[in-house]
């Protein structure tokens, strides 16, 4: 099927910015900023052009920029370049963008494909489709949260060899039809990659920013579930009862409904809130706060139920849900 063919639910665009940058990747690691020229001149005006070193090593990172004088130049060569043999490596031209930096890092070499951004509604099959044309797939998953039992647009897939794979990398900086935000495709991480990243994820948990409304945590005796066994005398009397201290329950109004959420992901939309509090009961409606000069959410959104006793469950259900590579805070708006 034609990817770029409108009816095609898995049709994408390059992400295309105004610029004339290209972004070039897999470059073989003998190729120095002449040899980059020699490339891309056949195709226009070039007016820089860089390969990335490392500064340590003084080796080529196999990755570069090129700009040309304008877009229609840019556009030629990534259409003659992209997806050409280089010696033992496959070219990826593209335009550059904002995950295209001097900091690119596609992860280890591996055989697996790891993809973030992906289309709520896209299905395994789908998947499949999308990354079948680069090589022979093995096996494609698609995460699903356990809690709303709905794809957390994060996808792995599994080919049959590392060049494949390798191939697949194309599709980094796509634009797929009912997404947000243009693919991010990498080699997914090896063990040793994970355990550093999990490492890196506890250390982060413990700088989350203060969040104003976050609610404090309160401790709730039920009535006449006292046992003496639980709280021992220590005067050692069994007919003195020792009772446990009480703590005064949060002042909420009893019909307090309206929810604030924050740490919302820049991709979070309506319907995506809806699909994430739909199953915890009727919603009565949903804000995300958008910054007026960009449209672009500000990170916070208020959901409003339509029962007291079901704002509760998505509070005590969601606060902490992973959205994307957010974590949701979820308390009752303050008044």
């Amino acid at each position: 099927m034609d990817q770029s063919d409108p009816s095609n639910p898995l049709a994408y665009t390059e992400y295309t910015p105004s610029s004339c940058n290209l972004f070039v990747n897999y470059l073989p690691p003998r190729v120095r900023d002449a040899e980059l020229y020699s490339l891309f001149a056949p195709f226009g005006t070039v007016e820089t052009y860089k390969v990335m070193m490392d500064r340590a090593t003084n080796q080529s990172r196999c990755f570069g920029f090129v700009k040309f004088s304008n877009n229609e130049e840019a556009r030629k060569a990534i259409t003659s370049l992209n997806g050409c043999k280089m010696e033992n490596k496959t070219l990826v031209v593209r335009f550059a963008n904002a995950q295209t930096s001097t900091t690119n890092v596609k992860g280890t070499p591996s055989s697996n494909v790891y993809v973030k951004y992906l289309p709520i509604t896209m299905t395994e099959p789908e998947l499949h489709q999308l990354f079948a044309p680069y090589g022979n797939v093995e096996e494609t998953k698609i995460l699903i949260d356990i809690n709303t039992n709905l794809s957390r647009g994060v996808g792995f897939i599994r080919f049959t060899s590392v060049q494949d794979a390798e191939n697949a990398l194309a599709l980094d900086g796509c634009m797929l039809q009912g997404s947000l935000r243009p693919l991010a495709v990498r080699y997914a991480d090896t063990d040793e990659e994970k355990a550093e990243r999990k490492i890196k994820a506890a250390k982060k948990m413990k700088q989350i920013r203060y969040n104003p409304y976050q609610q404090p945590i309160y401790t709730v005796y039920p009535p006449n579930t006292y046992s003496p066994s639980m709280y021992p005398n220590p005067y050692g009397i069994s007919s003195v009862p020792v009772y446990p201290p009480t703590v005064p329950a949060p002042a909420y109004p009893a019909q307090e409904r309206t929810l604030f959420v924050y740490n919302v992901p820049q991709e979070a939309d309506d319907t995506m809130l809806y699909r994430i509090f739909g199953p915890y009961g009727a919603i009565e409606d949903i804000k995300v706060v958008r910054d007026p000069s960009t449209n672009k959410p500000k990170g916070f959104a208020f959901v409003n139920m339509m029962r007291h006793e079901d704002a509760l469950n998505a509070i005590q259900s969601l606060n902490g849900f992973v959205c994307g590579d957010k974590l949701l805070q979820v308390s009752f708006k303050r008044k």
